[in-house]
């Protein structure tokens, strides 16, 4: 009878010892489930963020291009005095439109975080820069009693993948 009693009280020591925690197996295959799924979902997730990012600046080019409409009915084409559309950067300053972007007088530019704008002759560029190099090039261009003209410059994957997912937008890919 004893030794029954022994019996039964070691399978239940021993039960309740293994139902304390995972194994090591277990948590080894979880994380490895994570890491397969952090792999997929990150470079989604950087894709989207840059579409956003691509969302802001078409906006932007949105309000650019109407003040720049207003500024032509307004003055005129800018451009070199004989009919010719200059290339020449202008200050986007002398567009009436009121956006969040920090304008540098000096080298006609303007920029936001992620993006610089600039106003060549009918055209208005934001450049979507990341540490050295371009990405991509938006560009909206209107010519008298025309309907906008919008492009995207591409100058790496990133910036093709960005300038595709933007409906109505030519894609040069001439720079790549």
């Amino acid at each position: 009878m004893n030794k029954i009693k022994n019996t039964i009280l070691n399978r239940q020591v021993y039960v309740k010892r293994h139902l304390g925690g995972f194994t090591l197996i277990e948590l080894l295959v979880v994380v490895l489930i994570i890491g397969i799924l952090s792999s997929v979902a990150l470079p989604q997730y950087t894709k989207a963020v840059e579409k956003a990012r691509a969302a802001e600046a078409v906006q932007n080019l949105a309000s650019l291009g109407k003040a720049l409409r207003v500024y032509v009915m307004a003055n005129g084409v800018p451009g070199t005095g004989n009919g010719s559309v200059t290339t020449n950067s202008m200050d986007l300053s002398e567009l009436d439109v009121t956006l969040d972007l920090n304008c540098n007088s000096s080298t006609k530019v303007c920029s936001s975080k992620n993006f610089e704008y600039k106003w060549f002759g009918s055209c208005v560029s934001a450049t979507r820069k990341k540490s050295s190099s371009i990405s991509y090039v938006l560009n909206w261009c209107q010519e008298e009693n025309q309907e906008p003209e919008l492009n995207c410059d591409v100058y790496d994957d990133t910036g093709y993948d960005v300038c595709k997912s933007l409906t109505g937008y030519y894609i040069n890919e001439d720079n790549r």
